[in-house]
């Protein structure tokens, strides 16, 4: 009876959050052309001249709900942006949409406890990822890729018990997408086979556009921070 009234409870509060959600996005749902709002919503965040690489990560981080999400490498030279516009499309995406990491250990995914069905993972910086080297940053490409082919890991260790050595089978359940930045022209062939490429925007207009818009906010003429619930929601 209290397993029933817990789970009759979980419904009921599952529910005021989805009326509530409903409530808050209904005039972006009703919005015929989405995407321009999305775009005018980046540049008020401070985002200059990465428009249409935005609304592919957008898409890209939208795809975690298909069976098959979308996998997007951004590339470019150092400080050309790449982090930053990541950064900006992630202030739209709910916080159950991705887990971020800077870095991680070769055997982060699979002993995370945290649910990646569904979800992305976003990895800033893939120095380790691209080609696979001795040691953990083979195992972490391996895990990786074997995540973006097949959306799932099973992967079985050994465990010292009470009763010895014993075998442990472990399951991460897909299927999971990801998005990561780089330098390199490049990344190991069997991973940018498997994901999207874009480019920043690397030019002398661009550098200016962006010197201004700091300018900007540094005099305080930049607008005041927008309201993300609507698009959260």
């Amino acid at each position: 009876a209290r397993a029933s009234r817990w789970s009759a409870l979980q419904a009921q509060r599952r529910q005021e959050q989805a009326n509530s959600a409903l409530e808050t996005a209904l005039p972006l749902l009703l919005c015929e052309d989405l995407l321009p709002e999305l775009c005018k919503l980046w540049r008020a965040l401070g985002l200059v001249g990465e428009d249409r690489n935005a609304l592919l990560l957008y898409l890209a981080l939208t795809s975690r709900l298909l069976d098959k999400p979308i996998n997007v490498v951004v590339k470019g030279p150092s400080s050309g942006g790449k982090s930053y516009t990541v950064e900006s499309v992630l202030k739209t995406i709910p916080e159950s949409g991705y887990l971020d990491f800077t870095s991680m250990s070769e055997h982060a995914l699979i002993y995370d406890t945290r649910p990646l069905s569904h979800r992305f993972i976003v990895l800033y910086e893939a120095s380790g990822l691209g080609q696979d080297k001795q040691g953990g940053a083979a195992m972490l490409a391996y895990s990786i890729r074997t995540f973006l082919s097949e959306g799932r890991i099973s992967y079985t260790t050994v465990e010292k018990t009470d009763e010895g050595l014993q075998p442990r089978a472990i399951e991460r359940e897909g299927p999971t997408g990801l998005i990561t930045t780089t330098t390199w022209s490049n990344l190991h062939a069997e991973n940018e086979t498997r994901m999207l490429s874009v480019l920043v925007r690397d030019t002398p207009s661009q550098t200016r556009d962006v010197l201004n818009a700091l300018a900007s906010k540094f005099n305080g003429q930049a607008t005041s921070a927008p309201d993300l619930t609507p698009w959260l929601a």
